[in-house]
């Protein structure tokens, strides 16, 4: 059997001097400065563990996201059913979907498919290997003759000529200018006025 460890008698502050007693609040105020200091650094470290450890996964997939990881990952834990949970030493990331657990990648990448807008273009060539087509808006997403080569190859020539000349910054209603609207894919403007109905374009060609 192991050893059992003695236990240390109960201090009985009733028979401490005036001078024990101001000494005994003060080690224990000194201890209990000393436990704030230790979770404030614990929660620090745990702080930095999580944005390096977001930085990583976001890099492992290879996309460029136009935000701060910061952002990126605010956006990412308001897109409906999706819950981020860093674990308690900030290490690793919690994902699930409709409470699902599911992997990051798989997360950023199916965002990044939605807003293709808020992503580097030229990133997300590893995305039409994987059939996503409406991650590529527009021929400044395939800057070089391989890139284009390979989305006519995976999506066909009528794909690829319904493909805008120039990246629109935004698709929010309420930014676009006509120079954007002009820009702008058959089906970008499709989905604009689908959501907003068709006043909304008069609006848009009044903005310089």
């Amino acid at each position: 059997m192991p050893e059992e460890k003695p236990v240390a008698p109960k201090l009985d502050e009733s028979k401490l001097t005036g001078e024990q007693q101001l000494e005994l609040e003060r080690l224990r105020a000194q201890r209990a400065e000393s436990e704030k200091v230790i979770e404030e650094l614990r929660a620090k470290d745990r702080d930095h563990n999580v944005k390096d450890t977001f930085k990583r996964e976001v890099e492992k997939t290879g996309i460029r996201p136009r935000h701060t990881h910061a952002e990126l990952v605010t956006l990412l834990n308001k897109e409906e059913g999706v819950v981020i949970t860093p674990s308690g030493d900030g290490r690793e990331l919690h994902v699930e979907k409709d409470g699902k657990r599911i992997e990051f990648s798989e997360l950023l990448e199916s965002y990044a498919v939605k807003h293709p807008n808020e992503f580097d273009g030229r990133t997300l060539r590893s995305l039409i290997d994987k059939g996503n087509k409406d991650a590529i808006t527009s021929l400044e997403d395939l800057p070089t003759r391989a890139d284009r080569i390979a989305y006519i190859a995976k999506f066909g020539e009528d794909a690829f000529g319904k493909l805008g000349q120039y990246k629109v910054p935004s698709l929010d209603a309420s930014k676009l200018t006509a120079n954007d609207w002009a820009h702008m894919t058959y089906a970008q403007k499709a989905s604009v006025v689908e959501k907003h109905g068709q006043e909304i374009v008069s609006k848009i060609l009044r903005r310089k």
